[in-house]
């Protein structure tokens, strides 16, 4: 679960100004944190920590916090000395444990759901001091005793999760904000060895009125160096002149599942709302925590790189290549499973290794294989090592995934507000440098440049601090027509997406005889009305029977015509063909529109009655996207993967050569009334339909597909072209 932490200081709440405590009501509700941390000066003196208590829980009832258990407080100095200077401590401290004993109790806190350890420090002198503040040895050998005194397994909770230090006064200089003779963090050394030897990533703390964020490297003896992230609260709702520039503060820090941290910071100007107007922070550090935590997996790679070319049918080759792979955990089965490919439209080719970029036994092995879904997994015949990683490169086709006009997008995505088209990559693995380069085809241009954006991987949902830090990872080349993404130790378990908005299409933009576009819808509907009544098994109506008539007769004028042409009669019968009638659908509601089965040679089989295809897949669907002639030929498809365009009749057998053919209206060529198609199951079919495929084949084709079947199918349906 995401722990989303709310820090708060120095309320002063003699000097509370309820205008901005409104506001601050406001803003935590907007964010909706889960615990709240308060890192002291709740009053200006001590007699007020009553008033001030029930301040605090009001806030916490505003955002939903459950302040018996997500509410931490730490005392500052004006919560145990008059004015903030004088005070005796251990009577004080009765005092204060008179209203906020139950937050006084433990030291250590352990939050198993949002994986992250408090340790509260008082960071309060005994006696002397004024304002300074002291923390004392016996205070932190007493926080390491309550550590070590918790079981095995909470203390490995304890170690494996975020820790962070509270504490009122500030371990680190604040720069250009004046003296800090009376208000520093007396003999900070201590302390800072204490949160670098014990792993605390992280330390809040209130007292200066400013709200610093600073990052503490260390060195240490042990190899690596320790770093402390230090977040400081301003004033949230004191009034007066005692804050800094910027305004009344209060942080939020979020620390994600994969362990992802960062912070935001909010500021509000007098009489104004509070903004979230923080800088991106420490990326590379909080890039290098997740990358540290996700080697836990037991493999990593040096590098992945993914190339993208889109070509000028949507179609998109796709080639990972994956470089110094190895396992950290030798005991690990001698295979890993990448994330599967998948796709939203259109279906895939399948995957395959590139032997000239994959080192020696490795192979690949599919274990699902479905039109729009591959999963697989790659095998090595030895461990890869640090020594001696692996390399593999994978490719694969996806075809009809993407829209490039208009008119295409809004048939595939008729519930879709904005005209947008993506691709992405989700990280599921440690990773040093992920690149992408994303080629578009040469005459496409996009209305603006492309966009980089990420997502959370189980909503759709953008991340808002990720996108922003990761902007310069991200260029856009309009000469090269190309978009590119470095990272470097990209965090895991998010989506990484490059999104554009489809141009106008010219031929969507022309004019359109509403009459014209009334016989196109007049005809699917007639068409799919008769479909409707009509089920594999049963009588044909009377005008099925003209139209299947039609498309039989179409049938034997093309087997005519082969043998015409071969000059060799008898070689084909019209049975051996497949004609079929496919009309565009959109009356499906909740369901992209496609092009559905009215007709045909086949009709008495269920599968080949029920098979329909997403407009631009197969194809039929193509040559109703592109509105030209489109043939599929068996034998190029088995040798290039770019050639599999066809869908297969599920349960049915593969055609061996087909020909799809808009049927186009006679007065506006842009109108598709519908597609025919004439293929051949057979060896023999599709090696005699291929005499057709020149250019005075394919004219042919498409004339008797206008000039009869068109013809005859509109005046079987008494629809008249005017």
């Amino acid at each position: 679960m995401r722990a989303k932490i709310v820090h708060i200081s120095d309320i002063h709440y003699e000097r509370l100004d309820p205008a901005v405590s409104a506001k601050l009501g406001v803003a935590l509700q907007h964010v909706q944190p889960n615990i709240l941390v308060v890192t002291g000066d709740l009053v200006d003196n001590p007699w007020k920590l009553g008033a001030a208590k029930k301040w605090l829980l009001s806030m916490c009832h505003a955002c939903g916090i459950k302040s018996k258990s997500n509410l931490l407080v730490v005392p500052g100095n004006h919560d145990y000395r008059i004015l903030g200077n004088f005070g005796f401590k251990p009577l004080a401290r009765l005092f204060y444990r008179k209203y906020f004993g139950p937050w006084d109790r433990k030291e250590v806190l352990f939050f198993p759901e949002q994986n992250v350890t408090f340790l509260r420090i008082d960071s309060n002198p005994i006696l002397f001091g004024f304002a300074r503040g002291r923390i004392r040895k016996w205070q932190l050998r007493k926080l390491r005793k309550e550590i070590d005194g918790a079981t095995d397994e909470e203390r490995q909770q304890i170690a494996d999760s975020t820790k962070i230090a509270l504490v009122h006064h500030h371990p680190l200089p604040v720069p250009y904000e004046g003296s800090d003779t009376f208000l520093m963090l007396e003999n900070a050394q201590k302390p800072i060895q204490f949160l670098t030897e014990n792993k605390v990533d992280m330390v809040l703390h209130g007292h200066k009125h400013r709200a610093p964020y600073s990052l503490l490297s260390l060195g240490t003896c042990v190899g690596s160096n320790q770093v402390i992230e230090t977040l400081g609260a301003g004033t949230a709702v004191a009034g007066g002149t005692d804050r800094e520039a910027r305004g009344h503060n209060f942080n939020v820090v979020i620390i994600e599942d994969s362990g992802l941290r960062y912070v935001r910071q909010f500021f509000a100007q007098p009489s104004q709302d509070f903004r979230d107007i923080s800088s991106v922070g420490f990326p590379s550090e909080a890039f290098e925590c997740v990358y540290q935590r996700s080697l836990a997996c037991g493999y990593e790679y040096r590098r992945v790189h993914w190339d993208m070319i889109i070509d000028e049918e949507g179609d998109r080759f796709n080639e990972i290549t994956y470089s110094g792979f190895l396992f950290r955990d030798q005991s690990k089965p001698l295979f890993i499973e990448p994330p599967s490919y998948r796709v939203d439209t259109g279906h895939l080719s399948g995957v395959w290794l590139n032997s000239k970029k994959t080192s020696p036994n490795v192979t690949l092995e599919v274990t699902k294989q479905a039109p729009r879904e591959i999963a697989f997994k790659i095998c090595f015949a030895h461990l890869p090592t640090q020594a001696q990683p692996a390399t593999f490169s994978v490719q694969a086709y996806d075809l009809n995934a993407l829209s490039l006009t208009l008119a295409e997008f809004r048939r595939k995505f008729p519930a879709r507000p904005i005209e947008l088209e993506y691709e992405e990559k989700e990280i599921c693995e440690p990773v040093e440098e992920f690149s992408w380069t994303l080629k578009f085809p040469d005459d496409f241009r996009p209305k603006h440049p492309p966009e980089f954006e990420v997502y959370e991987r189980s909503k759709d949902e953008r991340h808002e601090w990720l996108t922003k830090v990761l902007q310069s990872s991200f260029s856009y080349s309009d000469v090269l027509n190309m978009a590119f993404l470095s990272i470097h130790k990209p965090p895991m378990n998010y989506r990484y997406r490059i999104s554009w908005h489809i141009p106008d299409d010219p031929a969507s933009t022309r004019l359109t005889n509403p009459g014209h576009q009334v016989r196109v819808n007049q005809f699917e509907r007639e068409m799919l009305a008769l479909r409707n009544d009509y089920s594999p098994g049963r009588d044909l109506s009377p005008r099925m029977a003209q139209v299947r008539a039609v498309i039989r007769t179409f049938a034997h004028l093309v087997t005519e015509r082969i043998e015409e042409k071969i000059r060799v009669h008898g070689v084909l019968w019209a049975d051996d063909l497949d004609v079929s009638l496919a009309v565009y659908d959109d009356r499906v509601s909740g369901e992209p529109p496609r092009l559905r089965v009215v007709a045909g040679t086949y009709m008495s089989v269920p599968e080949y009655w029920n098979l329909s295809l997403e407009v631009g897949d197969g194809n039929a669907g193509r040559a109703y996207k592109k509105n030209i002639c489109r043939s599929f030929d068996a034998e190029r498809a088995r040798q290039d993967p770019r050639n599999q365009t066809y869908v297969t009749i599920p349960g049915g057998r593969a055609h061996q050569f087909l020909y799809s053919m808009p049927l186009r209206h006679p007065l506006n060529e842009d109108l598709i009334f519908g597609i025919l198609n004439v293929g051949g199951f057979s060896p023999n079919a599709g090696n005699l339909l291929r005499v057709l495929s020149d250019d005075e084949g394919t004219k042919w084709l498409l004339d008797q597909s206008q000039e009869y079947v068109l013809t005859r199918l509109l005046e079987a349906l008494n629809i008249q072209i005017v």
